[in-house]
Order: C-alpha cells, then structure tokens, then sequence
C-alpha cells in the first residue's frame, strides 16, 4: 500500500452525534439510515427500534451472532447491500449494545475508510 492511499484514508473520520441530532435526521433526511448491528438474540431479547416518522426503515445487519458472537464475515457486504452508498452526504447511524462503544467505532471506521467518506455516528 502506498502513502498516498494512507493519507486518503486519514482524511475520512468519524464524527459523534448526540440522539436528538439523529434522531431529527432520521425523521427529516431522506439520505438518513438507523443501522441496527446487535445480534438476533439481542433483537429477540431487547427488542428493536421502531417509529414510523422516521424517513428509512431500520436496517438489520448483525456484526456478530450469538452465542459465540463471531463477527459476520458478510456483515459489510450485506449493509452496502441495503444502503445505496453512491450517494454524495448519507447519514448513518449505528445501534449498538449499550457498554459496546468500541464496536460502533470500529464499524465505523472500517466503514468510513472502505467508502471513502466522513460518516457521523450516534450513542442510542
């Protein structure tokens, strides 16, 4: 890999939003997209997110599954999948297991890094 990739990828972050900032996005932004990463056991168990005000539905994508929470190995193929990233200014917002702040930054990086593009994430 050369420099000039590294630097590229450097130059895309992460940036932190509060819920009321996303949760107005969600309901007004078409380009908004509440990405649902817990495990099917968390969903089953939990529950999920809902409201019908927002502009996309929650997308369901495990990052790792139950009981052994490998991670998915077609978790990024699966979200692009579901989200049209050729967009120019998308909006993501990632639902995590509370105490898993590393993971949503993990995810957001990798995302961040192969899309090539800021994205904003939120703590739900």
């Amino acid at each position: 890999m050369n420099h000039s990739s590294i630097n590229s990828r450097d130059r895309h972050t992460v940036k932190e939003t509060d819920p009321v900032d996303a949760y107005e996005k969600l309901v007004v932004c078409k380009k908004s997209f509440l990405v649902d990463v817990r495990s099917q056991a968390e969903w089953n168990f939990v529950g999920f997110p809902h409201s019908v005000k927002m502009k996309n539905e929650v997308i369901f994508c495990e990052w790792s599954s139950f009981p052994t929470m490998t991670k998915s190995l077609n978790f990024l193929d699966e979200l692009i999948q579901k989200i049209n990233f050729k967009k120019l200014k998308i909006y993501i917002f990632f639902v995590v297991p509370v105490l898993d702040h590393f993971k949503q930054l993990q995810i957001s990086r990798i995302l961040s890094i192969i899309l090539l593009r800021n994205l904003e994430i939120c703590h739900v």
